[in-house]
C-alpha cells in the first residue's frame, strides 16, 4: 500500500511511523492523523483521530505466539523473559528510534488484546465490504 501511495495510486494508507517516517521527512508523505491515544514525539503536530473528532483508536504492536498445545509453565517463562528484556536498554533505545513503546503484559492480556482487535478489524473489513479479490 504505501507504494501505492508514493507512486500516486492510491491516496492514504495506515502505517507505522518506522516505516514511513524517513517519506514524511522527506515531504513524499504527508501525516494526516496518528491513531493512538496520544500524539507522537515525533509527529507533534499530527493531531490523532481523536483530536479531529474519529472516535477510533488503534495501534501497531507486536507479540510472541506459541502452540496452543504449549505447557503453561513454559508460556510462563518465556513471558517472563519477554517482559524483562523489553526492558533492556538497547531495547528501548530501538523502541523510542521507532517511536515504539514496550508494554509488557500477562499471557491473558495479550490474549485479550488479541481477541478485542481481531473483532475491531473484522468490523471494519465486513462494514467496508473488504475482499482479498
Amino acid at each position: 500500500m504505501l507504494t501505492g501511495v508514493l507512486a500516486g495510486d492510491a491516496s492514504a494508507t495506515i502505517a507505522g511511523y518506522a516505516r514511513v517516517g524517513q517519506y514524511i521527512n522527506e515531504r513524499k508523505l504527508r501525516a494526516v492523523a496518528t491513531l493512538g491515544e496520544k500524539r507522537m514525539p515525533q509527529l507533534p503536530d499530527v493531531p490523532t483521530l481523536s483530536e479531529q473528532g474519529v472516535d477510533f483508536k488503534a495501534a501497531l504492536w507486536f507479540g510472541l505466539f506459541a502452540p496452543a498445545a504449549t505447557p503453561a509453565e513454559y508460556v510462563r517463562k518465556i513471558n517472563e523473559a519477554v517482559n524483562k528484556a523489553v526492558f533492556d536498554p538497547a531495547t528501548v533505545t530501538a523502541y523510542a528510534t521507532a517511536s515504539a513503546f514496550a508494554r509488557p503484559m500477562s499471557s491473558a492480556e495479550f490474549g485479550a488484546l488479541v481477541k478485542r482487535d481481531t473483532g475491531l478489524w473484522r468490523d471494519i473489513v465486513r462494514q467496508a465490504n473488504i475482499s482479498i479479490d
